[in-house]
């Protein structure tokens, strides 16, 4: 038979017979990130490869698109209620769909049939 071994989870994630995410000292161990896959049309990512260069030409050797797009996220979302949400991307249409769904419920009836 091949060898069929299975790979093993990282540390941060093995869960331990104290309980789910906690290591022997009953420290939280669940990762602080989310890991999110994101499309951008060309024109952006080339933006966000620009803003990474800048920053780095100015002396922040460290930084990445990763860093770049979350800063993004908190400074335009992060503590901002729904309303001010959907009042800046009305603000700013840029490529948004033309027009809004309905609520979710809704349209989930409506697929059903």
């Amino acid at each position: 038979m091949a060898n069929s071994k299975v790979p093993r989870r990282s540390r941060s994630l093995r869960r331990n017979k104290l309980g789910q995410g906690f290591d022997s000292r009953g420290q939280d161990q669940t990762p602080r990130y989310k890991i999110v896959s994101l499309s951008l049309y060309r024109t952006q990512a080339e933006s966000v490869d620009q803003a990474t260069e800048s920053l780095r030409a100015a002396g922040f050797l460290n930084v990445s698109r990763s860093f770049v797009m979350q800063s993004l996220v908190e400074r335009i979302l992060q503590g901002k209620t729904p309303e001010e949400i959907v009042a800046f991307f009305d603000q700013y249409p840029l490529r948004k769909p033309t027009h809004r769904a309905g609520p979710r419920s809704r349209r989930l009836k409506l697929d059903t049939g």
